[in-house]
């Protein structure tokens, strides 16, 4: 659908061709909403159990998830899916997420070529991590934020490839705040994050570790 409006739910969660009781999920759904307002209070999946193509894009929108998680590709959730979803995406222009926990782009095995993008100012602001390619077999998954996008983190970390491989940050006039110890590359390979010209990332005088474990090719990069 399209247009602008308010939309709430005030228990349970939201699934964009999400999967129930371990069954295929949907493929092939479109969702756009610009200048509208959702309230959510449960964890809320796009894609999942190998559901494939799933795509939201919010305008010039807010969202405010009820301090709840929000995963790109499944999560054991919905009656348990076990695998991840395939080419799931969620793009940002000019949004605010507020109050999530947990965002996960590639968060089970199988979550392949899953996609968050942030442009033109859009905010992702939550009490949790965000974590990309967090399993083995979640690989090639994709945060993307420019245009002085932000993502805070107030009490999370920031794991890219936790047992995925290829999977790539790229932030590009944009900022990054972390509060927790995170890794790029832990027992995963050839994982990257590139900070572009204009970027501030702020990990909260905690570690960061590239390449741990089994993890080969793994790189941070820094470019002017």
């Amino acid at each position: 659908g399209a247009g602008a409006g308010l939309f709430m739910t005030s228990a349970g969660g939201i699934g964009f061709g999400a999967a129930q009781n371990q069954q295929a999920g949907g493929v092939n759904t479109l969702v756009i909403l610009t200048n509208s307002s959702l309230w959510a209070n449960g964890t809320v999946n796009i894609g999942g159990q190998s559901s494939t193509n799933n795509n939201v894009t919010l305008l010039g929108s807010s969202w405010n998830n009820g301090n709840n998680a929000f995963y790109i590709g499944g999560w054991g959730n919905f009656g348990g899916p076990t695998t991840g979803g395939i080419s799931n995406s969620l793009t940002l222009s000019g949004t605010v997420l507020s109050n999530f926990t947990t965002i996960g782009v590639g968060y089970l095995a199988g979550s392949y070529g899953n996609s968050l993008l942030l442009q033109s100012g859009s905010v992702i602001s939550n009490n949790g991590g965000l974590y990309v390619g967090y399993a083995a077999g979640a690989d090639n998954n994709t945060v993307i934020a420019t245009n002085d996008s932000r993502l805070a983190m107030t009490n999370g970390a920031f794991f890219v490839g936790n047992g995925g491989s290829g999977n790539t940050v790229i932030l590009s006039n944009s900022f990054l705040k972390c509060n927790s110890a995170g890794s790029i590359g832990n027992n995963g390979s050839n994982n990257t994050v590139t900070l572009l010209g204009g970027t501030v990332w702020n990990n909260g005088n905690v570690n960061l570790i590239v390449g741990t474990g089994v993890g080969v090719g793994n790189v941070l990069t820094l470019d002017s």
